[in-house]
Formats: C-alpha cells, sequence, structure tokens
C-alpha cells in the first residue's frame, strides 16, 4: 500500500506547507482516505474533505498516479512512507 499526503493551499501557493487535510491509502486500483482533523480549519473541514474524495474517485483506476500527476493551484499529494508494523503498534 502506498499513502499520499493531501495538502491543501488556499493562498495557491504549492510551493508553501499547505494544510494537511488528509491521507490517501492507494492499494492497487482503489482508494480510501483518511482526514487529519487537527489540522483542518473547523468552518471548512467538511468541505476540504469532500472535495479530497472527489478528486479521488475522479481520479480512479488509478489513484496513486493520477493524483500525483494532478496539476492545481491549491491541491498538492506527496508520497509519505507507510508506518511500519512497529510504529503502528507504537500508535495503538
Amino acid at each position: 500500500m502506498r499513502i499520499l499526503e493531501a495538502r491543501f493551499h488556499p493562498d495557491a501557493q504549492v510551493d508553501g506547507q499547505g494544510i494537511v487535510v488528509g491521507h490517501v491509502h492507494c492499494a492497487a486500483r482503489r482508494a480510501t482516505v483518511e482526514a487529519e482533523p487537527a489540522a483542518l480549519p473547523r468552518g471548512g473541514a467538511a468541505a476540504m474533505l469532500r472535495k479530497l474524495q472527489y478528486l479521488v474517485d475522479i481520479c480512479a483506476p488509478a489513484p496513486f498516479e493520477r493524483l500525483r500527476q494532478l496539476r492545481s493551484r491549491y491541491w498538492s499529494f506527496v508520497e509519505v512512507p507507510a508506518p511500519s508494523a512497529k510504529q503502528a503498534e507504537d500508535v495503538t
């Protein structure tokens, strides 16, 4: 499984860090979105998550590749390492 960190850039400046909206877990032809609630602004969280899910849906059947290739002023997708089994145990 490969993981993309989805970042929203409210000022349309992709070169900045942006707001981490969530992580997209990509496996073959399927992807699921895991929200990053601590980083989301209160008023716009639901709208950002809906937009992220929309982007994931339209990038099927190859979400990992297509999201990485997406050219957007407001969104960027960066591959992040999948947590190891040891890291996953430490979280629980």
